[in-house]
This record gives C-alpha cells, structure tokens and sequence, in this order.
C-alpha cells in the first residue's frame, strides 16, 4: 500500500522563512549550513515538517529536516557516516520514503565538505526533471483524439447565451 504524504506542510510546522541561524533551533551545524544556503537562494522551506510514512506494516509521523513545499521535496541531513548502525537506520529510512513514494535527498557530512550547494540544486533538478519525465511517458500512451472533438466540446459546453435577450 502506498502511502502519500497528508499535510506535510501544515500551520503547526510552518515556520518563518527568515530566521535567525545563530539560534540554537537546528540540532547540527549541518542543518544549519543547509539552512543558510536555503535562506542565501530565498527557497522557501519548513524545519522538520511532519510527514506520513509507510514503515514496514505501520503508518508512522516522520520529521525530516527540511521540507521544500514549492518543490514537494524533503532534505534529510544524516550526520554520520561509516558507523555501521547509523548507516544501517539511515538505509532503512530511506527505503520507507522510497516505499511511501516521498523524494528525500540526502545529504551527509561529505556533502558539506564540498560543493554542498550544487549537488543539493543538482538533486532537486533531477528530482524534478524525472517527475515530468514520468508525466511525459503518462501523456505519449494517451490516446490521441481529432483535434476537431475538442472544438466541438468547447462550442457545446462553453457557449455564451444571451440571458437578457
């Protein structure tokens, strides 16, 4: 059963997009750096939005990090790696958004080490860019009809009526 994220942008997570980076309200330097860089582009996001995911056979509330509602994209900073139980959580995480059809892109402190920024732009593109992909396949097995029905509808539905006269 796919799951499909229920407002995952809600009132109770919206928070303000300009915000004070040097207050203590991200748990890492990590997420803090995503955030300057978010804030640096004006891309509007929410810090740690709820979100419903398919884990296993339950229905749990997740809060990844950053959630990007104009791009319906999440961002999870996972600030570990090479620890065998961490990397272990952090794959099972990532197969449940996968599962629940939710696009996270992941970020690690390797990430942050170099060009952070464009590889998360990078993501968010690809991310993007296969979604209308899949729109384009959905649109090419679509039947194609006379251009001719379509005026047709349009004159038969849409035509104004003199109401006065």
């Amino acid at each position: 059963m796919t799951v499909k994220p229920q407002n995952i942008y809600s009132a109770a997570s919206q928070q303000s997009q300009s915000r004070d980076l040097d207050a203590k309200m991200f748990k890492s330097k990590g997420e803090r750096k995503i955030a300057a860089f978010l804030d640096s582009l004006n891309i509007q996001y929410t810090y740690q939005p709820a979100v419903l995911v398919q884990d296993q056979e339950y229905q749990r509330i997740w809060y990844p990090d950053f959630g990007l509602p104009k791009y319906s994209i999440f961002i999870e900073y996972f600030g570990m790696e090479n620890d065998p139980v961490y990397d272990e959580r952090t794959k099972h995480k990532l197969e449940a958004y996968r599962k629940s059809e939710i696009d996270v892109i992941s970020v690690y402190p390797s990430h942050l080490a170099g060009n952070y920024e464009r590889y998360i732009l990078k993501e968010i593109l690809r991310t993007m860019s296969h979604r209308l992909s899949d729109l384009e396949q959905k649109i090419e097995h679509f039947p194609a009809r006379s251009t001719e029905v379509y005026p047709q509808t349009i004159k038969t539905y849409y035509m104004p009526r003199n109401v006065y006269g």
